[in-house]
């Protein structure tokens, strides 16, 4: 089998993976945060039973999409590939637990 030449880490890709990987880390901490507005989706005469389940839903898929992105950053760090590129990936992954929290509570109430 055929060696592959790997490019070394540069500075420039690890400094633009970090600054990144932090963002995401901040827009998850707002996400947490707007979680609560999803008691404003659901009536005040509507049935509130799925909330709890729209707050775990949305709770587990940010922290799961954060700990998926850092092992996949791992694994292309390891193959020898941009690690930014991977790290990109943390954004729509929030948006999309966020989103799906919240469509639940929508659904529910």
């Amino acid at each position: 089998m055929a060696e592959y030449r790997r490019p070394p880490l540069s500075g420039a890709d690890l400094l633009a993976t970090v600054v990144i990987y932090a963002g995401a880390c901040g827009i998850a901490w707002i996400a947490v945060e707007l979680v609560s507005l999803y008691d404003f989706a659901v009536p005040e005469s509507g049935d509130r039973q799925y909330l709890p389940l729209a707050y775990a839903v949305s709770w587990a898929g940010i922290v799961l999409a954060l700990m998926v992105v850092a092992l996949w950053m791992v694994r292309a760090l390891r193959w020898g590939q941009r690690i930014w590129s991977v790290a990109l990936v943390a954004y729509p992954l929030i948006a999309l637990a966020w989103v799906l929290g919240f469509l639940i509570a929508i659904a529910a109430g």
